[in-house]
């Protein structure tokens, strides 16, 4: 979350709005730094969603937005109150706008400044990140709402190294502390950040349009003003504002919330979330390799090589270019399953044709989500429509029992380099009824399977080309 949080001030701020931090012709620099701010915001909002992708639908999407205005209307109140008491202390002319056009223009950049950027860094990142993270915590809409509104109030200590009064300092971080939990309160209820953005801004904006041209040339003047009156009323105003944050998240509410980001930040499963499959192409390659060696990395042994075994096969005789299978989502590759030509050598003499399945492997950011059975199926479907009669492998008896694989010895096969053994990992799957029926025989993995072993030279100059992990021997594992 502090990474999130660091990363959007140098996203926003120093890039966003301190990298343009110049006058264009006619066009102040302060009003350049302000669209700079909200054209930099919707980037880092896109960027936050696209990190998630395809878990998180984003903070501008999937949401109430009936609920989203009818809950901005109370702000409406709050926004209504001072210009009221201004009116009955001053009459109808404390409204008038004494800015100069372009002074009133940077006003209102510089209120875009801070609705945009400050809700996108406190709520956008984190409220939404929290979230997720903290989605089994009873009491995390609570703890949600505090922390990112206090990170927000500390924010504006920062102004101290401008020469603001102390006290004004302090009046602010209670103000903006509870500004937080009422804008953290709408996001969390209606899912969407527009309605914060943009209360945000037009708080700010009627705070800086009725201040007189004096202030606006001398700003150091007002903030090391003593604090008055209409300061005090503010806080007041915020606390009450906060108070009505924390009714609208009440816990009979929480249901209901919970039920929304259960939407917003949905499963990685195939039953919530669309997929596809296409025969691997070239391009798909390096992006298939590294993922394998993600996936198998210290599984079986310290490091893996099942990575180099596709990245060999590819260019053998015996692998199946029409069982060279990628899983997608959404477009991004979360799956690969290859297949190699092999046989079973029967006491008669003869051989059987089978096909060997593996490796096999899903993006580890989707494992355990439901990808690999469904990835696993669609490849015995396509080795049964290739005219294939039965598929082997070496692997977990639980999982792959579950697409309908036995063990081999109940056939009378066995692994030729173990003849004598009924290993409950290797197992097999008939595609052709009756295909085994008076067969047994001996089963050999092919040559290339062993790519690794036979060529270790070649195999760590390959190895050596993706980014360094380190080895690690596991229980059970030989080192």
């Amino acid at each position: 979350m502090i990474l999130l949080i660091v990363w959007g001030l140098f996203f926003i701020e120093f890039i966003g709005i301190l990298a343009v931090d110049v006058p264009i012709m006619i066009i102040s620099k302060i009003t350049i730094m302000g669209i700079g701010a909200v054209i930099f915001s919707f980037l880092a909002l896109l960027i936050h969603k696209r990190w998630f992708f395809p878990e998180f639908s984003g903070c501008l999407s999937c949401g109430d937005v009936k609920l989203a205005l009818k809950l901005s209307s109370l702000f409406l109140i709050y926004l209504f109150l001072p210009l009221l008491a201004m009116i009955l202390k001053d009459g109808i002319s404390s409204l008038k706008i004494t800015l100069t056009p372009a002074h009133l223009v940077s006003m209102i950049a510089i209120a875009c400044m801070a609705g945009f950027a400050e809700e996108t860094i406190f709520r956008g990142v984190v409220v939404s990140y929290l979230m997720r993270q903290w989605k089994d915590k009873d009491d995390r809409i609570t703890k949600i709402m505090v922390l990112s509104s206090v990170l927000f109030g500390l924010l504006h200590l920062t102004n101290l190294s401008v020469g603001t009064n102390t006290g004004h300092i302090l009046i602010q971080v209670v103000e903006t502390f509870g500004m937080g939990f009422f804008f953290c309160a709408i996001f969390l209820r209606s899912g969407l950040l527009w309605p914060s953005i943009i209360l945000h801004t037009v708080n700010d904006i009627c705070a800086f349009i009725f201040i007189s041209e004096e202030v606006f040339e001398t700003p150091l003047k007002f903030v090391s003003s003593p604090v008055n009156s209409s300061r005090i009323i503010a806080i007041i105003l915020c606390c009450v504002l906060g108070a009505m944050g924390v009714f609208l998240t009440r816990s009979s509410k929480h249901k209901e919330i919970d039920d929304l980001w259960a939407k917003k930040w949905k499963p990685i499963c195939p039953t919530t979330t669309g997929f596809s499959f296409r025969l691997e192409e070239e391009k798909d390659y390096r992006r298939v390799e590294n993922m394998t060696r993600e996936a198998f990395w210290n599984v079986y042994r310290p490091g893996c090589t099942e990575h180099y075994v596709i990245n060999c096969f590819r260019y053998k005789s015996e692998f199946v270019k029409e069982l060279d299978i990628v899983m997608e989502v959404y477009g991004k590759i979360v799956g690969h399953v290859m297949f190699a030509r092999s046989e079973i050598k029967s006491e008669e003499k003869r051989s059987v044709p089978v096909v060997t399945l593996g490796p096999i492997c899903i993006d580890p950011q989707f494992e355990r989500k439901g990808y690999g059975i469904v990835l696993l199926n669609y490849a015995i479907e396509q080795a049964a429509s290739q005219g294939f009669g039965a598929i082997m492998l070496e692997e977990n008896p639980e999982f792959y029992g579950k697409a309908g694989f036995v063990p081999a010895s109940k056939y009378g096969i066995h692994l030729a380099d173990d003849p004598e053994s009924d290993a409950p990992y290797f197992m097999t799957k008939i595609l052709k009824e009756e295909y085994f029926d008076r067969i047994s025989g001996l089963y050999s993995n092919p040559e290339g399977y062993f790519a690794a072993e036979k060529n270790p030279e070649e195999f760590k100059k390959y190895d050596s080309s993706f980014p360094t992990k380190e080895k690690k021997v596991l229980s059970g594992q030989l080192n």
